[in-house]
């Protein structure tokens, strides 16, 4: 039924999640509308959907995996210009990573390791607006890496063609420091065997 990700790396997951919202509250104004909460909210709904739904997925391998969402564009992904707002793209990319984390093991073993992931760098160029309600892929695949960072490819597409794309830079964080590329493969190799 579920994906050798395992029930721990989704709660590891979505307590992570529900850590970085209720840290956002904290900082914000106390007094803040209900408006920016619902939306927030809507947030750790499309991730619960994402964290359930990859349960059901094939597992990728943690040597250069790809995949793919296809999503839709919600009310609460517009700006004032009627079209995706550009800080929603990072945030469907960190869906992505999230999906890959657990479809490749990674997930488990930064929870068994009390290894956190962390993008240090991300860009995007913008060639076409999404506009309300429509329908898109999001295309990521890790292209390679150094000593320190996973190198990451972000392509949202639209009936094939490309519509937005970036690439970024992620690694693994331990109390001690960061953790290589290859220390993280390497462990993700051994705990999912």
């Amino acid at each position: 039924m579920f994906q050798d990700s395992s029930l721990a790396g989704f709660l590891y997951i979505l307590n992570s999640a529900t850590t970085v919202v209720k840290m956002c509250d904290l900082l914000e104004n106390p007094t803040k509308s209900p408006t920016k909460r619902s939306i927030r909210m809507s947030l750790i709904f499309r991730m619960i959907y994402l964290l359930v739904a990859s349960f059901f997925k094939p597992r990728l391998p943690i040597m250069y995996p790809e995949n793919t969402l296809t999503l839709r564009v919600l009310p609460n992904d517009l700006d004032i210009n009627m079209h995706m707002n550009n800080g929603r793209y990072l945030t469907i990319c960190d869906l992505s990573r999230v999906d890959m984390f657990l479809r490749t093991g990674f997930a488990r073993t930064m929870q068994k390791e009390g290894w956190i992931p962390v993008v240090s760098e991300h860009t995007m160029k913008y060639k076409k607006p999404l506009n309300p309600f429509q329908k898109y892929d999001v295309h990521m695949k890790i292209t390679g890496w150094d000593e320190k960072a996973f190198h990451m490819e972000h392509r949202f597409l639209v009936a094939g063609r490309v519509v937005a794309e970036g690439t970024s830079r992620g690694c693994a964080l331990s109390k001690s420091g960061v953790i290589s590329p290859e220390r993280v493969i390497e462990t993700v190799r051994a705990q999912t065997v």
